[in-house]
Parts: structure tokens; sequence; C-alpha cells
């Protein structure tokens, strides 16, 4: 299972961020909706796998949580630079969740 998000930037770009799978892969790749291509990201910084990537929408900010990586579940959380160049640590979660998906969502005035 991928996980994807929507990224708008400033200069009104729409890109699609496709990191992981079904298997633990710690690949990045990037769609570009106004060229209709590929290109490689940023490697993600340990192979993961069933993490869920969510976008903040007001910031443009990108995160990456959960899943599993080579020695089980985790609670590591990465935020995607805006320039879509790299990847930083942030503040763990609670609760490493385990070989199942982790969703989550941003629901406008709620």
């Amino acid at each position: 299972m991928c996980s994807c998000a929507l990224l708008e930037l400033d200069n009104n770009e729409r890109k699609v961020v496709l990191v992981g799978g079904g298997t633990f892969w710690d690949q990045v790749a990037v769609f570009d909706s106004d060229t209709g291509s590929w290109t490689a990201g940023p490697v993600f910084p340990e192979s993961r796998a069933y993490g869920a990537l969510t976008q903040v929408p007001i910031s443009n900010r990108i995160f990456y949580f959960g899943g599993s990586n080579l020695e089980g579940g985790t609670n590591v959380t990465y935020e995607l630079s805006n320039d879509l160049l790299r990847w930083d640590a942030v503040p763990a979660m609670d609760l490493a969740k385990d070989y199942s998906a982790v969703y989550a969502a941003i629901v406008y005035n709620r």
C-alpha cells in the first residue's frame, strides 16, 4: 500500500507525492500534474511500509507517520520540506503502529 498526498505549491504548481508500498521501500516519486511527468523525490530516511502521508492544506506541510520499518511498528514521524528536497524528523507519535495502515485527514472548520 502506497501513501500519497497532493501538494499545491505557492506558485500554483500541483504535485502528487508518493511514498512507500506494500513492501519496505525508501523511494519517493513526485508527479507534476502540469507536465504529466514523474521525478524522483528525496529518498526516505528509512525503509517503511503501511504508513500514512498527509498534507496540512493551510501550510502545505506534508507528514509521513506510523507504519512499519524493518524492526516492526514505528512512531517516528517525518516532514517533507517545502522545496521537496529533504525529510526532517519531527516529534514522534505516542503510539507505534505495526503492520496496519494509519490514515489521516484534515477537516476544514472542525
